[in-house]
């Protein structure tokens, strides 16, 4: 009985490598299914969580031919104090543009701002996972985060730019591979984090504040 069981959870060790192996962006990603069940109730996710599905939500208004920017104004305030916080943090204004935008009723301009909310978040949770790099739980909890506030920018830049979302999104794949381990992380794998941290962050460049929509840059 006891080696059925110690061969059962082998196998479920090699299958959850295979899977990871496979597609690790989506595991460590995915949403944040399963994800308080392991570790429990996060505040930081779930601001992170709230602000994605805000923007996300207004973002899948501005493809409508009759879009309501009341509405929009609606939304944007559900999370505006979450953005300044954010700002506070990052030391950027992005609330002041995302503002303008929606009163000149400027798509363009307004999705760009948005987006830039979720790249400062993004910004902020990979450099508080390689903060957190030798703590295992708490390292994975920020790198979903990363991921997740990656998500509205990836479904536009799929469509603009499909290689450039192939390439981040490879880049977050090769990132997630040095959290795969428990126990302490190596120099190499600290280096490796931070090579990929930092391509991600190059790569979405055009979305921090001095490129923001409306500020005259």
């Amino acid at each position: 009985m006891n080696d059925q069981a110690l061969r059962r959870a082998i196998f479920l060790v090699l299958l959850g490598m295979i899977f990871l192996l496979i597609n690790p962006f989506s595991v460590l990603a995915g949403g944040g299914h399963g994800h308080k069940g392991e570790t429990g109730h996060h505040p930081h996710g779930d601001v992170t969580k709230k602000v994605v599905n805000a923007i996300s939500e207004m973002h899948h208004h501005l493809g409508e031919s009759h879009m309501e920017w009341g509405h929009m104004k609606v939304e944007l305030n559900k999370i505006k104090h979450e953005i300044q916080e954010i700002e506070e943090h990052a030391r950027v204004e992005l609330i002041e543009a995302i503002e303008a935008s929606l009163r000149k009723k400027d798509k363009e301009s307004f999705s760009h701002n948005l987006l830039s909310v979720c790249y400062y978040m993004m910004v902020d949770k990979l450099h508080q996972t390689e903060d957190e790099l030798e703590n295992f739980r708490s390292a994975k909890e920020h790198f979903q985060n990363a991921a997740l506030a990656y998500k509205p920018i990836s479904l536009t830049l799929a469509k603009r730019d499909p290689k450039l979302d192939k390439d981040i999104k490879a880049a977050f794949r090769k990132a997630a591979r040095t959290l795969g381990n428990p126990k302490n992380p190596s120099s190499a794998e600290k280096a490796r984090f931070h090579q990929q941290k930092e391509k991600i962050e190059a790569y979405l460049h055009s979305y921090s504040s001095d490129k923001a929509a409306g500020h005259g840059h």
